[in-house]
């Protein structure tokens, strides 16, 4: 079972990267910035690939947990053929997801 952070991703460009965060409440409560303390999940600076191309890969990686959620759901409660090859195919990323491939 995978256990990522549950609070919202966002995809954040600064000058010279591009960044997936996210907002946890503080330990102590006392944060006064809205939302909470900012998390950086992840930094993306590859200089082999486009800007344009960053981004995209970091608005697929702040996706994640809402596109894994979703899925699990589909497989759980969907009226699908256990062997129907989209069912497998989404068997296949939730198992890749939780690290038992």
């Amino acid at each position: 079972m995978i256990n990522p952070t549950q609070t919202p991703w966002s995809v954040e460009a600064v000058s010279d990267a591009v960044r997936i965060v996210t907002r946890i409440p503080s330990k102590d409560g006392m944060s006064r910035r809205p939302g909470g303390v900012k998390v950086i999940l992840a930094r993306l600076n590859p200089s082999q690939i486009s800007e344009a191309e960053t981004h995209a890969n970091a608005r697929l990686m702040a996706a994640a947990p809402d596109l894994f959620e979703a899925c699990k759901e589909l497989v759980e409660k969907g009226s699908w053929s256990r062997n129907d090859p989209q069912t497998v195919r989404a068997r296949a990323a939730i198992a890749k997801a939780e690290g038992r491939t």
